[in-house]
């Protein structure tokens, strides 16, 4: 879409903005405490599920609150409609930080470590010569007094922690900010992506600025706040428990509002349970008909139909009698490398997990558009980082292709030398530079299903691909004897290991790469130049880093680990990060796959990656060359469990709903019905989530 006229950004608006973000990261930082393993939600009691909220928990708490702010000083004339852009762009980006997808575990690792003497011979043999990078002496125990029981904070002994993970967290976001703002003009101006959560955002700006008979339309907009409220209702078994006096318990799994036939082996292999959360179907009902449509039908294609037939030839065996279609049950089983008998973990180490196919299709949807349809931009921006591209193709980038690239290219190879300088100058240079490009290139299809659907029930975790793409793009090149930097010694190769952030997406799902995109996005809309998204972007960015780095000593130590029992310091998810390198430097040849995964890599797993890519450049082709095609190539690949399998039957009821309000009322009601009753569901999940943290918290300081 074609920017509009954009207008002059006043420094006001940063200022604004990174007050706000410092409040927000604070809040946010609380709140991580007391859910489990800091994954912000805390709502039920299985641990893995609780990972899979992520964007949701606080993706429109946020900005609506933001929102709300703003325009009860409106009257105050102390920002611009653009400028308000500007501060969300500010929240949206950063929010994330002081968490499990962030940077929280970073400074929790070694106090966990401690802990768990499974750990010690790694963290405390191993790695003792650079466990300063992660807190004080492991073995002096009055240094950790108060992280245990609450007390004063040694500063002195943590300011090299705090001082040296400060110098790799902030060019490691930008190396990452840069190579998202690589693909901006390809995703926001030419291909023109519909990034539906990011025009959901751009609604809410409309209403805040925008009045209808005298008022704001956003506290006109009844809609929006039935939202809020039914959303509330809709979802009370999550929250119904907190209330004292009724009787009420604790919900055991995600999508359990649902009806679950899965236990019965009605079709084997399939999950049947039918689950009807409400914010799933309003963030699902704010994607394009035709992408729904493709997302549902490839899901129970490959979950209703691939799966079950793979038990009717007798390749794999059917889940056992009770195995639950909850959240984390049985589609981590199914995708990852867990098997169901010795039939299913035989095909499994032959042909590898279907994750392997995810991924083949993941990496089509990206490439195909550019190599296909687009080459011709693909050109024009390789053109224009030597300086040769039409004046246009630059027009509206926040600074030229050649600085950009180089920036990425700067940033980069600071990470890959703090990377190297942390591992004791174990780590190979070629392959950390390898490993952070296919890191980049992973998580730029996070932000592509940011871009065609939103982040729901966000599968980019450790529970479905990141087990195995960290084995393929990180273990696999350290500890197979067939890698070319393959390093023998465990206790060698524990230290790059140990000193790459990023395990089952730690760090990596905060980094503002979706996120700043969906705000480049948010801009077009609203005549903001892409130039002061990224400038306010990276602002936020060393802001939130800043304070959540602070912070989080203080409140840790209010309370002390051990008085922190909902957030588990010693158990998953939290403690993942501490196993994960653990699982590379088990021993000197061949065991560094985790159980669960199946077989190390082998040629063979390959032959899924090329059929997943194989099938999606198929249907990109037909999509692009005939019309009348029902499937487009973005839901194809989200149907491979990147929207993961449980927001199938929410979609399905808001495909439906959609298709009769489009017809029905036209697009009139959706925008000024469905859209901002979506919002106010979504932000929901927000006043949920606080109420949760506040039980917890009344709980911790009644004990």
């Amino acid at each position: 879409m074609v920017e509009r006229i954009a207008v002059l950004i006043r420094p006001r608006a940063y200022v604004i903005g990174a007050i706000a973000t410092a409040i927000i990261v604070l809040i946010t930082e609380f709140v991580a405490l007391f859910t489990p393993g800091g994954t912000l939600w805390g709502l039920h009691g299985e641990t893995w599920s609780n990972a899979w909220l992520a964007n949701m928990t606080f993706g429109f708490f946020w900005p609506l609150l933001t929102s709300v702010i703003c325009a009860l000083l409106g009257k105050f004339n102390v920002i611009t409609k653009q400028e308000f852009v500007i501060i969300l762009t500010m929240v949206w980006t950063s929010w994330m930080f002081p968490s499990i997808y962030g940077i929280l575990p970073i400074f929790t690792a070694l106090g966990t470590a401690r802990q768990i003497p499974a750990f010690h011979k790694w963290n405390l043999e191993y790695a003792k010569d650079i466990s300063w990078q992660f807190g004080p002496d492991p073995l002096n125990s009055a240094l950790w007094e108060s992280w245990m029981y609450g007390g004063p904070v040694p500063w002195a002994e943590w300011m090299p922690t705090i001082l040296w993970n400060l110098a790799r967290i902030i060019p490691y976001y930008l190396m990452y900010m840069f190579f998202a703002t690589l693909w901006r003009r390809e995703w926001v101006d030419v291909e023109a992506l519909p990034f539906p959560q990011a025009t959901a955002a751009s609604k809410l700006v409309d209403m805040t600025f925008e009045k209808e008979n005298g008022s704001l339309r956003l506290f006109r907009n009844i809609w929006l706040w039935l939202g809020v409220l039914i959303g509330i209702v809709t979802m009370y078994p999550y929250w119904i428990w907190t209330l004292p006096g009724l009787g009420a318990t604790k919900p055991q799994y995600f999508t359990s509002i649902s009806v679950d036939y899965t236990p019965y082996v009605i079709i084997p292999l399939a999950n049947l349970n039918f689950n009807f959360e409400l914010p799933l179907i309003a963030a699902s009902i704010l994607v394009p008909v035709k992408t729904l449509f493709s997302f549902v039908v490839t899901s129970i294609a490959i979950n209703w139909v691939w799966f079950p037939m793979m038990n009717y030839l007798g390749l794999w065996e059917a889940q056992g009698a009770g195995t639950t279609g909850y959240a984390h049950s049985l589609i981590p089983t199914l995708w990852r490398g867990g098997y169901t008998g010795p039939m299913m973990q035989a095909w499994k180490n032959e042909w590898g997990p279907p994750i392997i196919m995810a991924f083949g299709a993941l990496f089509a949807l990206m490439l195909c558009p550019i190599f296909t349809t687009f080459r011709g931009e693909l050109v024009n921006s390789i053109k224009a980082i030597f300086g040769k591209a039409p004046p246009e193709v630059e027009e509206r980038e926040p600074v030229r292709y050649r600085y950009m690239f180089l920036l990425y290219i700067v940033f980069l190879l600071i990470s890959v030398g703090l990377w190297y300088y942390a591992s004791l100058g174990t780590l190979p240079i070629l392959f950390g530079i390898i490993h952070y490009i296919l890191m980049g290139m992973f998580f730029m299809g996070r932000a592509r299903a940011a871009a065609e659907f939103g982040l729901v029930l966000d599968a980019w975790n450790d529970q479905i691909p990141t087990h195995n793409w960290d084995v393929v793009s990180k273990e696999w090149w350290l500890a197979d004897p067939a890698s070319p930097f393959y390093i023998r010694d465990p206790a060698v190769r524990f230290l790059p290991l140990k000193t790459d952030w990023t395990w089952f997406t730690t760090t990596m799902r905060a980094a503002p790469m979706a996120t700043l995109l969906e705000m480049y996005k948010v801009g077009s809309l609203q005549g903001v130049k892409s130039r002061d998204i990224l400038l306010s972007a990276t602002i936020a960015m060393i802001v939130g880093v800043i304070v959540t780095t602070f912070a989080y000593l203080p409140l840790w130590c209010s309370f002390g680990a051990t008085n922190l029992s909902i957030f588990n310091y010693t158990g998953a998810p939290h403690n993942y990060f501490q196993r994960g390198p653990t699982y590379g430097a088990i021993s000197e040849v061949g065991d560094y796959w985790r159980a669960g995964l199946g077989h190390q890599p082998q040629p063979k797993h390959w032959v899924q990656f090329i059929v997943g890519a194989a099938i999606v450049t198929i249907v990109y082709i037909m999509h692009a060359r005939f019309p009348w095609f029902p499937l487009n190539p973005a839901g194809v690949t989200l149907g491979f469990t990147w929207i993961t399998f449980h927001v199938v039957i929410p979609a399905l009821v808001a495909l439906v709903a959609k298709y009769v309000i489009l017809r029905i009322g036209g697009t009139k009601v959706y925008e000024e019905m469905v859209v901002p009753f979506a919002i106010g569901t979504l932000a929901s999940t927000g006043i949920m989530i606080l109420w949760g943290v506040l039980s917890n918290y009344a709980a911790l300081l009644t004990a």
